[in-house]
């Protein structure tokens, strides 16, 4: 039973944050698709969900191990947050394109981009992702334990007959 517990909370914990992450993150790319009718409403909304299941994918794998949460889900959430700032605040997709041009054009130029708004909303983001980590090594235990599977990986290799 306990077993099954932990795969419930597992789930719980991957579903809310990736809620979130999506809410946050993905729905700012939507905001100014022009909406006429109901086809294009189911759309938007068709587009969102496969984005929200994706990332709640790479969100369960992340959390599977919590070290390896630890380690890529702020640079997740970094990634996303100045994304979603500019993407909200001016308008702009960050694009290849546009980090090549920050770049290679001058220092203050590049800068001026930089607000303290934005700092702001990254720093709060960033603590919000701290947050999730320690929530996520404090109060649950994964059911994915890979010590287990590894144990029985090293015993099988023993049997194995080199060539």
């Amino acid at each position: 039973m306990r077993k099954y517990k932990n795969i419930l909370q597992h789930l719980i914990f991957v579903v809310i944050v990736s809620l979130v992450t999506a809410l946050v993150y993905v729905t700012p790319c939507f905001i100014d698709n022009p909406i006429n009718n109901a086809i294009t409403l189911l759309t938007i909304v068709t587009y969102w969900l496969v984005v929200f299941v994706a990332n709640t994918f790479i969100i369960g794998f992340m959390s599977s191990h919590k070290y390896v949460y630890a380690v890529l889900f702020p640079i997740y959430v970094l990634i996303g947050s100045i994304q979603a700032y500019f993407r909200l605040y001016s308008g702009a997709t960050i694009t290849p394109m546009i980090i090549d041009v920050a770049f290679h054009n001058d220092f203050q130029t590049s800068m001026e981009l930089i607000t303290i708004q934005m700092c702001l909303f990254v720093i709060c983001n960033m603590l919000l992702s701290l947050l999730t980590i320690w929530v996520r090594i404090k109060y649950y235990w994964c059911p994915l334990n890979f010590k287990r599977h590894d144990k029985t990986l090293r015993n099988a290799s023993k049997h194995v007959v080199a060539d």
